[in-house]
């Protein structure tokens, strides 16, 4: 979570690596996986995080 709403991920090292993320991808290949979408998702949307579109992130990023 912290990468998308604070703009970091913590290395290995105990420092942080700042990283802009405007998508996250979910890999599907085990049979929770439809869960795991449903939860990150909420956590997402209670955190505040606009969801949309790949299109509509990907437009919006080439006008920035």
């Amino acid at each position: 979570m912290q990468l998308v709403t604070e703009g970091y991920l913590d290395a290995v090292d105990g420092g942080r690596v700042p990283v802009r993320a405007d998508t996250i991808l979910l890999h599907g290949d085990n049979p929770a996986a439809v869960e795991n979408a449903r939860a990150v998702r909420a956590a997402l949307v209670a955190a505040g995080v606009e969801i949309a579109p790949l299109a509509q992130v990907l437009a919006a990023r080439v006008l920035s």
